[in-house]
């Protein structure tokens, strides 16, 4: 059963932090630091692009989703998404070349971008 709190239809974005299937403390570390009206980048690895700026949403741990729409992975945590803004269109390499990534960067699960970068 979803949390009473959890929107009925929104975009999910799930954190691998199930301790019983893995090591995830980097990405357990990154989402403690995450604050609901951060700025997120969402990286579409289908399409080889960014295409969500300012995602805003409700945190939750819960087994629902993991278990009801993703065959029970690693994803207890989720990050539901209240305003999903699709409106930019970003190259990975421009984002690795303004965030000081190297060129081929490609982001795999939840990465926290650290305070002495650029985020807007």
């Amino acid at each position: 059963m979803a949390p009473d709190s959890f929107p009925e239809y929104t975009h999910v974005w799930g954190v691998r932090t199930d301790p019983e299937q893995g090591s995830w403390e980097r990405y357990r570390q990154d989402l403690e630091q995450m604050e609901r009206d951060d700025p997120v980048l969402v990286y579409r690895n289908s399409e080889s692009r960014y295409d969500c700026n300012r995602a805003r949403g409700l945190m939750a741990h819960t087994e629902h989703v993991r278990d009801e729409y993703w065959g029970g992975g690693p994803a207890l945590d989720v990050y539901a998404v209240e305003s999903y803004d699709n409106s930019i269109d970003i190259d990975p390499k421009t984002v690795n070349r303004l965030l000081g990534y190297e060129e081929l960067f490609w982001p795999q699960g939840l990465w926290r971008v650290s305070d002495d970068r650029p985020t807007e």
